[in-house]
């Protein structure tokens, strides 16, 4: 039981740090520590971002694990209290986790709204908007929406394709 108690008190220990840096936004970007959801890898301001919601619970988790490890050695009826406590720290991971990834979701997409409006407000057409049709200026658009294809311009590449 000894040896459960080190493993419980060791691995509190990693995720209290791992907390720590995470509030602190000095986790360094890695592939090993931390979350892995694809709005975090996209820059360090959402890297920094999404850790310091998940830091806290990360913190509590960490301290939990370490309570977990020191009452395991006092040994009886306490194991219970320890697996409780095992269990609310794995809780307390996915839950800053689960709050992070929603939150920085939803800046992902706000930024992206934000980045196809200032598109359309420059006179560009917005890629997602079917059935309406560009002026010529803004990537290479000619009028054609993107429901409609240019068949003729289909056609003349085919027939050119063939005559070779």
């Amino acid at each position: 039981m000894i040896v459960l108690s080190v493993l419980l008190f060791v691995l509190g220990a990693a995720v209290l740090v791992t907390g720590v840096l995470a509030v602190t936004a000095k986790l360094p970007g890695n592939r090993w520590v931390g979350l892995r959801i694809p709005e975090v890898r996209k820059n360090r301001e959402m890297w920094d971002t999404g850790h310091r919601i998940a830091g806290p619970t990360w913190t509590g988790a960490g301290v939990a694990l370490i309570a977990a490890g020191l009452l395991g050695l006092q040994g009886g009826w306490l194991w219970v209290v320890s697996a409780l406590l095992v269990v609310g720290a794995l809780f307390l991971v996915g839950m800053g986790a689960a709050l992070a990834a929603q939150t920085l979701a939803k800046i992902d997409h706000a930024k992206a709204q934000q980045t196809e409006q200032q598109r359309a407000s420059a006179g560009c057409c917005s890629s997602g908007s079917s059935g309406s049709s560009c002026g010529g200026g803004c990537g290479g658009h000619d009028g054609a929406t993107a429901a409609e294809p240019d068949l003729d311009a289909a056609r003349r590449a085919v027939a050119s394709q063939d005559g070779k």
